[in-house]
């Protein structure tokens, strides 16, 4: 090749693109714009972030909690759900099974274990002011580890119990606070979006789902969703009251009280939870909570009515977690309906 011919070769313009790889770099830079699109709307609109917590805690939340909590995390384990991972703080206590402490030392008497959820775990609040720490006060021959986790299910509480069997002594007593997780879950507001979709149709759907465009779909929206919803949890209700009866052990199982199912019940609370989705779920308790007063199972106390009318006193957010005052009024109902021999040490 002449020097002529190598000059012109390098000056030559660049191949055209054709039509098939123009499209596909238009159609990745559009997927880049939406993608920060996307990252701007959850900027934008933190408390549609999610559906069934309040909005994005202030500062002064964030500096009202134990200084623990600065160091708490979580891992999710097949089959058990959440487990907290250990810590040692101030005002968070938890070991490396999992176990919260109540923040005093262990005492003569009986050993029990409180099953449950994030409610029964005691959310942002001290060791002390805990559902369980509140019980232990209430008696002075009495022991009680938090073994509970955040939106755990009653199957993952049973299970959890079962898996720690091994490695825990065998309590004389167990509390299981239920606190219808499952029924959180079924009613959670969905979106039509397909497993399938494109992203480029996947984003922007989301996008406008979160700011309010397009209307989301409601699962407990008719009364035969609710029922078939409370069927279920009645099923898993039953199913850990006959796994806690096969323990050898002292085991209640206590309904615990929401922010939904009452009018009165935390109005304050409420404005920050999406309203259908708030009726919806309200009306699913409404309905579960006559289901166990018509059916008034062996062994289960409901306590669902505990804080009617007194909600914003005794829950501190509009996920139904208990603030301490809710925690000691709490627990003061349990002792009351559970016998002395309930609490007796048997080994």
């Amino acid at each position: 090749m002449t020097d002529a011919e190598h000059t012109a070769a390098e000056h030559a313009p660049p191949p055209k693109r054709g039509a098939l790889g123009r499209y596909g770099m238009w159609a990745a830079q559009a997927l880049i714009v939406l993608a920060l699109l996307d990252g701007l709307v959850d900027l934008a609109y933190p408390a549609a972030r999610t559906i069934w917590r309040a909005a994005m805690p202030s500062a002064a939340d964030v500096a009202s909690r134990p200084a623990g909590w600065t160091n708490y995390r979580e891992r999710s384990v097949a089959g058990l759900g959440k487990i907290v991972e250990p810590v040692s703080g101030p005002g968070l206590q938890v070991d490396a099974l999992g176990v919260r402490s109540t923040g005093t030392p262990r005492r003569d008497g009986a050993q029990g274990i409180l099953l449950g959820s994030s409610q029964a775990f005691g959310h942002y609040v001290a060791d002390d002011a805990t559902l369980a720490a509140a019980i232990e006060r209430s008696r002075a021959d009495i022991n009680v580890a938090v073994i509970a986790g955040p939106a755990r299910t009653t199957a993952q509480s049973m299970l959890h119990w079962r898996h720690l069997a091994a490695r825990i002594d065998a309590p004389d007593f167990a509390i299981f606070l239920f606190s219808n997780v499952e029924l959180y879950l079924a009613c959670e507001p969905v979106s039509a979006q397909s497993e399938h979709e494109p992203a480029l149709i996947a984003i922007p759907k989301r996008m406008l789902h979160r700011i309010g465009a397009i209307p989301k779909e409601y699962p407990c929206a008719t009364p035969e969703a609710r029922t078939a919803v409370v069927e279920q949890s009645l099923y898993q209700l039953r199913a850990a009251l006959e796994y806690g009866r096969q323990q050898n052990t002292q085991f209640a199982v206590v309904i615990a009280p929401l922010l939904y199912g009452n009018e009165s019940n935390a109005a304050g609370l409420r404005g920050s939870l999406d309203t259908d989705f708030f009726n919806s779920l309200d009306l699913t308790v409404r309905e579960f909570r006559a289901r166990i007063a018509a059916e008034n199972l062996p062994g289960v106390i409901d306590l669902s009515a505990a804080f009617d009318g007194n909600g914003d006193a005794y829950f501190s957010d509009s996920s139904s977690h208990f603030s301490r005052a809710g925690a000691d009024a709490l627990a003061a109902r349990v002792i009351e309906r559970l016998p002395d021999t309930f609490f007796e040490a048997s080994r």
